[in-house]
């Protein structure tokens, strides 16, 4: 980042010189040392200008270029964001935005590492704040909300996390920026998330939907939330139907999104199913979608795994369960096509103590 109003002659050349050699760093597309001289500059700065814009500017710098994965580097990492956020107001224009700004991003470093009630605080703190300095109409609002909205989610607190994701969408349709974020498909998916927890079907399908939508070219294969809104609206589908609703879901705007566009063959139910094993390596509720044939004695065959969440965790646990499921012997009406293309959702539900699902 380069320092906007970096005034050479005011500044001593003992901050310059890392700050340039930052800057080539950067230039050259060494990380690591840019990382080191963003870092210098910055202390130099504390030292010998204190509390001024610049050093503010210096530690969001190091901050955001830093590449460090120790503890101590997440450490620095932070009270960058923090020292940057402190010294948003030496800025002489546009200060509420560029405090959003900063706020936001340390909210997101505080999330990233894991720290969810330090977000959800700091989420608070940057609601009021934009409320009390007419930054409503922007998308770091809408962001602060979509992070509390998460919160909410993670404690199955749903009717505040439909609430509050609403609240978050609403922003983001009435923002006057142009700022581009994709907490809006986060909104939509936590809206879900509050929904399906209150057994509101239809309402919890369309906003998964909207999630898939939104990631429209992007596989759940290539994207973790992708996969998570699939899995879930996946799921919804198979309540409707178990519900009798999925005819007026469909009628709301359900679609026959993938898998379910794609040809498949659901004439045949199986007499034994087995239940899947839980992998001792799982960590959140997930799925397998699985197409296979039968064989005549009613063996599933060819068995294949179409998109599995997380990938690499149910994967042999969902092939293995479909070894032991049997169908009915083929009779001498059905033929080939009646047996081959069948596909299924194998879904697993995990929970934590309290028996919320883990997401």
């Amino acid at each position: 980042m380069a320092l906007s109003g970096f005034a050479q002659a005011k500044t001593p050349p003992e901050v310059l010189k890392p700050y340039k050699e930052y800057r080539v760093a950067l230039k050259a597309g060494s990380a690591e040392l840019a990382s080191q001289h963003a870092y210098t500059a910055w202390q130099t700065a504390e030292k010998m200008l204190g509390d001024t814009k610049i050093t503010g500017d210096l530690a969001l710098n190091f901050a955001t270029i830093s590449t460090g994965e120790s503890k101590t580097s997440y450490k620095k990492r932070e009270k960058g964001y923090k020292r940057a956020l402190e010294l948003a107001s030496y800025h002489e224009d546009d200060v509420a935005s560029l405090y959003m700004e900063r706020g936001v991003a340390l909210m997101n470093f505080h999330q990233m590492q894991g720290g969810k009630l330090a977000a959800y605080k700091l989420a608070k703190n940057l609601e009021t704040y934009a409320e009390d300095n007419a930054m409503t109409a922007s998308t770091f609002y809408g962001e602060v909300l979509t992070q509390q909205a998460g919160y909410y989610a993670g404690k199955a607190r749903n009717r505040k996390a439909e609430a509050i994701a609403k609240k978050a969408l609403e922003a983001f349709e009435n923002k006057n920026d142009n700022i581009q974020t994709v907490h809006p498909i986060l909104a939509n998916l936590y809206q879900g998330y509050g929904l399906e927890g209150q057994e509101k079907s239809v309402e919890a399908a369309l906003s998964y939907q909207k999630v898939m939508e939104s990631l429209d070219g992007i596989g759940p294969d290539e994207h973790p939330i992708a996969a998570k809104a699939l899995g879930r609206w996946s799921h919804m589908r198979a309540v409707l139907q178990q519900q009798g609703k999925l005819e007026e879901a469909e009628e709301k705007g359900l679609c026959q999104c993938w898998p379910y566009d794609k040809p498949r063959n659901e004439s045949l139910k199986p007499v034994k199913r087995v239940p899947p094993t839980m992998p001792r390596e799982a960590y959140v509720s997930g799925f397998s979608i699985v197409q296979f044939d039968i064989d005549d004695a009613g063996s599933p065959i060819n068995t294949e795994i179409l998109v599995s969440w997380p990938k690499g965790v149910y994967e042999k646990s969902s092939l293995k369960s479909m070894e032991k499921w049997e169908y009915t012997p083929r009779t001498a009406e059905e033929n080939d096509g009646d047996r081959q293309g069948m596909v299924t959702t194998i879904r697993y539900i995990l929970t934590d103590y309290s028996g919320n699902i883990i997401y």
